[in-house]
Parts: structure tokens; C-alpha cells; sequence
């Protein structure tokens, strides 16, 4: 095998990503939900208070260095939405006033929208989450599960969990679907392959509406509030997957407030907008943690127009996906630019050649077998002209 050194890789895995500074939103909005697509944060939807009188059926686009009125929503019902992203669209459900079974589908590259197929009938606008694996769109509400076939267009129940909740929230981690929300504190996973449920351990304190995601096999949970409208808290409680253990992890925001919408953007959990303590929307834009995107994150970029997305499923077994973007400013511009995009072991040996030929300008997705590896940690590096960059992933036999 050829053998091949990384340079930089050292500084790739031990140090942390410098937060980059987040202008606050152009209005106060909460009750909304945020997407990173490209290299883009997207807010949809959104509103000025708990009462839902002033709605805003816009979203706003975050391109690295200003907010902007980007697009129109498709109605008025974005009070209280939840969403999820697979490839170029986003799927938005629900939403106040009349967003009952409601799902929504944008597509990123030509800013426009269709109706699916509505979902069985919730009888509710607000109070579910969304995430999205392996081509379906999974959709809690209290305890039902409900799942949409992409492809299809066509939704199915899942397995129920015999448990009461005012409002849902969710993130992923390796393929599974982490949930808080519920009644007494209590703390569930679900297993979309197998549709099974796991209760896990207690928050230390009940606790809704506050912002979720997943970085360096931790889940934070920030904000919320113990009612129903205000925020309660301004504080983080942190997940440690390893050990099921919640601890206080020291990170404070500047006020208290509920239903913010975190954005993982450029190795940085954000968290924007929410309403404070008298159920008032904010423009906050405040930095959490830096790290790395543990959850399902199919596209996140690196800076710089090239743009690289974690594999996904990982740790993985046989197939994993890997999306990478070549910019119309790269190498010959639209004729193409000679990409390579290989596999490396622990020691930096070539283990795979992916691609190695000239791409025009686009999004790629490809699909590797790792079949003929063996288990342990490897590195995918992506490579034009002068432009590169490394990510780890993990194979398990």
C-alpha cells in the first residue's frame, strides 16, 4: 500500500474549533427551527411571543457574515415547527394556527416548496420533533411515533411509548434518536432500525423547551423552562452517552429562555433567538461549545467553498455515505478540477480511492463499502489544487 503523511492532521484532532462570531438575529424570534445546509444557517418560521399574534412565514439566511430575508414560506403556520434535512430539501411539519398533519418540503438550490402527503391527524400544531435516518422522516408527538417514507410519500405508526410529554425535543447519535420533553424528567432513546424504546437516566430536574444537540458524544441540553411558556433557565445541562449520566456543564447563557433553536455551524453548537422570561421573543445569537458534530449531520461543510460532510451512518458497519461539494470557483471554474478523495488507515496508509478524476462543479454523494477493512479508526481526506481536508471516521466488523 502506498504510504502517505497528513500534515496537519495533529492539529486536525486536538484542537478545538475558534467560535466564530454570530451577528444576533435581524428580528427577536423563537418558536421557530434552524437547519445548517451548505455551508448556510437557515432559520424557518418563527415568532415574537408565546401567543403566536405576530408569525413569520420567512426564512433567514446566515452566510458567514450577515443575517438576510432569504425566502418566503409557503403559509402562515410556523408558530412551533419542528424540521429535518436530507440532501438538498428540508421537511418542516406542523405549526401554529392550522399546521395540524402539515409537512412541508424546501428545496435549497431553487428556494421552492411542495406539500407532502399530510400525516395521520396529531390533532395538535406544536409539541412534536423530527428527526431524519436512512430515508425516512421520523416524527414523535407525546408517545406515538409516525414515519414517512420519502420516496414513498406515504406515513406509517411506529411503536408507541406508553409515556406522557408536553413538548418533545430531540437529537441523534450513532443512528439512534435522543428525546427530552417528557413528564418527571424522564429521558428516552429510540431505535428507528429496530423500533424499540429505552428509557435512560433522569434529567436532574424537569425541564421543556430548551435547545438539543449532540458534540463529542455529548448531548447539551440548553435553556428551557419548567412551565410551559417563559424561559425558566439560562443554564446547560450536559449528557454523558458513555455513562448515562446528566451533570451541569458550566456553560450559561445571557438570559433565561425557551424554545431556541440550536445550529451546529463550522465545529460550533449555537443556540438563536427563543422567548425570555416573560414569553417575548429574543434576537440572541450566543455560542455553546465547540467540537465535534456527533449527531446525524449529512451536510456540514468546511469553510472555503469546498465543502466536506461527516459520514453518515458513524461508527459503521458496511455502508457509509459520504457528501463533498466542489465550488464553481475551484480549478478551471466549470470545466472541472481533478479531485481525489481516498481512505487512509491510523498510520496513514491508502486503504481506498474513492474518487480520482476531474469534477465540474456540484454536490457529490458516495456511498463506500468497508467491507475490506478492518475494525478500527480511519481518515477521509478530500483533495483539489491547494484546497484539503481530513475527517475520522470509524468502521466496526
Amino acid at each position: 500500500m502506498k504510504k502517505t503523511l497528513l500534515p496537519g492532521l495533529g492539529v486536525l484532532l486536538s484542537v478545538a474549533a475558534i467560535p466564530q462570531s454570530i451577528p444576533d438575529f435581524p428580528i427577536p424570534v423563537g418558536l421557530g427551527s434552524a437547519e445548517v445546509h451548505g455551508g448556510y444557517i437557515y432559520y424557518f418560521g418563527g415568532s415574537t411571543s408565546w401567543s403566536g399574534s405576530t408569525r413569520y412565514p420567512t426564512i433567514y439566511r446566515y452566510d458567514g457574515e450577515s443575517w438576510e430575508n432569504y425566502a418566503s414560506m409557503p403559509d402562515n403556520d410556523v408558530w412551533g415547527i419542528s424540521s429535518a434535512v436530507k440532501g438538498d430539501r428540508a421537511f418542516v411539519y406542523g405549526g401554529y394556527a392550522l399546521g395540524n398533519n402539515k409537512l412541508r418540503i424546501y428545496n435549497f438550490t431553487d428556494n421552492s416548496w411542495e406539500y407532502a402527503t399530510s400525516s395521520p391527524d396529531i390533532h395538535a400544531y406544536s409539541g412534536h420533533t423530527m428527526e431524519y435516518f436512512d430515508n425516512y422522516l421520523y416524527m414523535f408527538f407525546k408517545g406515538s411515533v409516525y414515519k414517512y417514507d420519502i420516496s414513498g410519500d406515504i406515513w406509517s405508526e411506529g411503536t408507541a411509548l406508553a409515556a406522557s410529554s408536553d413538548w418533545l425535543f430531540s437529537t441523534m447519535y450513532q443512528d439512534e434518536i435522543y428525546l427530552v420533553g417528557w413528564a418527571n424528567a424522564k429521558f428516552y432513546k429510540y431505535n428507528p432500525a429496530g423500533d424499540q424504546w429505552t428509557p435512560l437516566a433522569d434529567l436532574p430536574y424537569y425541564v421543556s423547551g430548551g435547545a438539543l444537540s449532540t458534540v463529542d458524544d455529548k448531548i447539551y441540553y440548553v435553556a428551557g423552562t419548567s412551565g410551559s411558556q417563559g424561559g425558566t433557565f439560562n443554564n446547560t445541562l450536559v449528557y454523558d452517552i458513555g455513562t448515562d449520566q446528566w451533570s451541569d456543564a458550566g456553560i450559561s447563557i445571557t438570559g433565561k429562555r425557551d424554545y431556541l433553536a440550536p445550529a451546529f455551524y463550522k465545529n460550533n453548537l449555537y443556540v438563536i433567538g427563543g422567548l425570555d422570561s416573560a414569553a417575548n421573543a429574543v434576537d440572541n445569537v450566543e455560542f455553546i461549545v465547540a467540537g465535534i458534530h456527533s449527531a446525524v449531520d449529512p451536510y456540514y461543510y468546511e469553510p472555503g467553498g469546498f465543502e466536506l460532510s461527516q459520514n453518515y451512518p458513524n461508527p459503521f458497519s458496511s455502508f457509509t455515505t459520504i457528501h463533498y461539494t466542489i465550488p464553481y470557483e475551484s480549478q478551471n471554474n466549470l470545466a472541472g478540477s481533478p479531485v481525489t478523495l481516498k481512505i487512509y488507515d491510523i498510520v496513514g496508509e491508502e486503504a481506498a480511492v474513492l474518487v480520482n478524476e476531474i469534477k465540474p462543479a456540484g454536490i457529490y454523494e458516495i456511498e463506500f463499502n468497508g467491507s475490506a477493512l478492518s475494525t478500527g479508526v480511519y481518515f477521509y481526506k478530500l483533495q483539489s489544487g491547494s484546497f484539503s481536508v481530513t475527517k475520522k471516521l470509524h468502521y466496526i466488523q
